[in-house]
């Protein structure tokens, strides 16, 4: 069926210790979110025992949502899509970080998910404050053009959302945005020599990338 967007005012989110246990929220958002539910239904052609139109509101079959964030690309928040998404994060040094995610070959990623809170304005005096759980990224991209700023698109899925009352006394996160020109990219034969060989920051034409699961 149709769904509804609701462009968000305030969104948080807490990483989950097991997968699906709803957790406070610790960190708040930076950028401009749209949520949108998911509610599946079947529908049968005849009521049981009778040869008519079926007129209720049919069986619901999956509930769920999706969450969209489009913000400035920042060395703090793509961390969060990317544990969430597609690999274990590792980090190494003592400032500056390494952060390395490196997907298995072997077997299936096992990332992080974590639990999304959102206030939105349902156009009454009352604000509407949801939450969901065992959210995961689903496609990441970056956009990117030398003389402009790196852009972030993610698109997170979870479980159909509850009602709560927002966690209080959360300041927006510190980043540190990053600029086209600051991206570096890496093109190699195979996969044991990975982000060896650096291209030329002169040879990267504007463009997208796509992480999707």
């Amino acid at each position: 069926m149709p769904s509804a967007l609701y462009p968000l005012r305030k969104v948080q989110f807490g990483l989950e210790s097991t997968s699906g246990t709803l957790v406070a929220a610790s960190r708040q958002l930076v950028g401009d979110c749209t949520y949108s539910p998911d509610l599946q239904r079947t529908y049968p052609a005849y009521l049981r025992s009778l040869r008519a139109p079926q007129a209720d509101g049919g069986v619901v079959t999956r509930r769920g949502c999706s969450l969209t964030v489009q913000t400035a690309l920042d060395y703090e928040q793509v961390l969060l899509f990317l544990e969430t998404g597609f690999a274990t994060r590792v980090t190494t040094g003592g400032g500056p970080y390494t952060h390395t995610f490196t997907p298995p070959t072997a077997n299936n990623p096992s990332p992080k998910t974590m639990t999304c809170e959102f206030v939105a304005d349902d156009g009454a005096a009352k604000p509407y404050e949801r939450r969901f759980g065992h959210a995961v990224t689903r496609r990441l991209a970056i956009d990117f053009a030398r003389g402009t700023e790196a852009r972030l698109t993610a698109q997170l899925v979870g479980r159909a959302e509850q009602a709560l009352t927002m966690t209080g006394g959360l300041a927006p996160l510190t980043r540190t945005t990053v600029q086209s020109a600051d991206l570096q990219f890496a093109v190699d034969p195979t996969w044991a020599t990975l982000g060896t060989t650096d291209l030329p920051p002169v040879f990267i034409p504007p463009g997208e990338l796509v992480f999707r699961r």
